[in-house]
C-alpha cells in the first residue's frame, strides 16, 4: 500500500491532464460510437397526402399516398422539389439553401430537376453548393 502511495505522489499536474484527456475523449469515441448504430436503425421518413387521393382510380382514401406510387405531375409540387427560385430573381436554389429561406412562399416557383429550372431562364446561385 505503500508503494501505491509513493506513486500517486509523484503523478504530476501535467500527467493528471494527460489522463483527463485520455479518458474524455475514451468516452466520446464510445458515445460516438453507439449513436453511428442508432442512426442505421432509424425508419425512413414517409410522407403522406389524401388530400388527391380521390382523384386517382382504385385507391381508398385511407391509402398513404407515398411519392413512388403517384403520377409525375404530383412529383414536381413543393412537397418534394428540391430546387426552387424567385418570382421576381434569376437564380434557383436547392431547398437546403439560405438563399431558399429567404424567399417568400408567395413568389416562389418550385422545379423538380437543375434543367427545368435553367431551361425556364434561371441560374444556379454561386452561394448554393
Amino acid at each position: 500500500m505503500e508503494k501505491l502511495h509513493q506513486a500517486l505522489k509523484k503523478i504530476t499536474a501535467h500527467d493528471w491532464y494527460v489522463m483527463a484527456i485520455i479518458v474524455i475523449v475514451s468516452c466520446a469515441s464510445f458515445g460516438l460510437g453507439r449513436l453511428s448504430i442508432i442512426e442505421g436503425r432509424r425508419e425512413p421518413v414517409t410522407i403522406e397526402d389524401n388530400s388527391n387521393l380521390s382523384s386517382l382510380k382504385g385507391i381508398s382514401n385511407n391509402s398513404a399516398l407515398t411519392l413512388n406510387a403517384v403520377e409525375p405531375a404530383f412529383a414536381t409540387n413543393h412537397l418534394t422539389a428540391k430546387i426552387l427560385a424567385s418570382k421576381n430573381g434569376k437564380k434557383y436554389y436547392f431547398s437546403w439553401c439560405s438563399g431558399a429561406k429567404n424567399i417568400k412562399e408567395a413568389n416562389r416557383v418550385y422545379f423538380s430537376s437543375e434543367g427545368e429550372a435553367e431551361q425556364a431562364g434561371y441560374l444556379k446561385s454561386v452561394t448554393c453548393k
